[in-house]
């Protein structure tokens, strides 16, 4: 009898960032919407509201495309990979340390240039932060994260950096850094103009 041999495929999770901008008055028009969507976020995979889910996330759509401007970032990110942060979260979950939720619940855009590096714990320079504002479950590979700054609240600067954070609060640098990206090429902030910034996770056996 022949012993069958088991090729293993290792797993990998990558991921990308997008930044696009708007015109001036996005945000406030999206957000009742973004309101309402995370209000039943928990009934999204529901026969009975899976309809309602689908058209309010056309609707969200639909209002960002009557604002936008242009994309003016795509590149790749860093997931971090030390004790307490990026990949070792995942495992803490998988083997039933709980002290980290594994919920981003933040991402923040800053001024440093360094090269993120996988012991990375912080951004270099962050200026600003915001919460989650769209989450999704995209063909169950992915999962895809939203974050809005309207012009007000983002000054006319040149960003180099973003990252997402595992718990914490509206307070910059709390919580546990997921991933680290230089952004390329820099976004440079214009008055009259909000930004979302969009963040990928790929999970893949490659």
């Amino acid at each position: 009898m022949q012993s069958v041999q088991l090729k293993e495929r290792p797993f990998k999770i990558s991921g990308k960032i997008k930044i696009d901008t708007y015109r001036a008055g996005m945000v406030a028009a999206v957000e009742p919407l973004l309101r309402e969507r995370r209000s039943i976020f928990h009934l999204q995979n529901s026969d009975a509201w899976r309809d309602y889910f689908e058209r309010l996330d056309r609707r969200i759509e639909e209002v960002k495309a009557e604002y936008f401007i242009g994309t003016t970032v795509q590149c790749s990110n860093l997931v971090m990979d030390s004790p307490g942060y990026g990949i070792d979260l995942i495992i803490q979950r998988l083997i039933g340390m709980n002290t980290y939720s594994l919920n981003i619940l933040f991402g923040e855009i800053g001024t440093g240039a360094t090269t993120p590096a996988l012991a990375d714990t912080a951004l270099t320079a962050p200026t600003n932060r915001a919460a989650v504002g769209f989450q999704q479950n995209s063909g169950s590979t992915d999962a895809i994260f939203q974050f809005f700054f309207a012009d007000s609240q983002l000054a006319n600067e040149t960003y180099n950096e973003f990252g997402t954070f595992v718990d914490g609060t509206s307070t910059i640098g709390s919580g546990q850094i997921f991933n680290h990206a230089l952004l390329s090429p820099a976004y440079t902030k214009v008055s009259g103009q909000d930004t979302t910034v969009q963040v990928d996770f790929s999970f893949a056996n490659s």
